[in-house]
């Protein structure tokens, strides 16, 4: 037989036991139950009363569904947007502003501004040949030429510049050289 020696007491609590290993928590742990297929709850059948709703809402569309594959995992309709006009566009569009119609000015009185003057005296000059150049309103060469050569014929005093004077001259001439109406 063999012996066995009993431990012996010192007065010592006993050592802890040893932790357990992974092998023991593995054996002790309860596997989880196997994943169950369940199928998700039907829908409950609704009564509706489609005397009442509007025809728009009892139509029903067909949508189609691509199947999940690798194929289609990443397509997405393209948004429908329209980008905001530029402004190269929006000025191309938009029609400019009418222009401003010249004041209607009466040929018999004397015009206040010096460049619409100068208009009317080469306008009454030209009528009488006396001016071939383009009406411009402004007091060139030309212009002053014209004004002393019909200063001279007329026998006014030649300075060449418009003025009222010329001006009632000038209508006056224009009078006297119209062709008598016909009879």
């Amino acid at each position: 037989m063999k012996k066995v020696e009993a431990p012996i007491d010192l007065g010592m609590p006993a050592p802890p036991p040893a932790p357990p290993t992974s092998a023991e928590i593995a054996a002790a742990t309860p596997k989880p139950p196997a994943p169950q297929k369940v199928d998700p709850p039907k829908p409950l059948p609704v009564a509706v009363d489609t005397a009442t709703l509007p025809k728009a809402e009892i139509e029903v569309k067909k949508i189609e569904v691509k199947k999940p594959g690798p194929a289609n995992d990443n397509i997405l309709p393209a948004p429908v947007t329209t980008p905001p006009p530029t402004s190269a566009e929006i000025a191309r569009s938009t029609p400019p502003p009418p222009k401003p119609e010249p004041p209607k000015v009466d040929p018999n009185v004397w015009p206040v501004g010096h460049a619409d003057q100068v208009k009317a005296v080469q306008t009454l000059l030209r009528d009488l040949r006396f001016y071939t150049k383009k009406i411009d309103g402004l007091a060139s060469g030309a212009t002053h030429a014209a004004i002393r050569d019909y200063e001279r014929m007329a026998g006014l005093k030649e300075t060449g510049e418009p003025s009222k004077a010329l001006f009632d001259s000038l209508k006056e001439m224009r009078k006297l050289m119209a062709p008598a109406p016909a009879h």
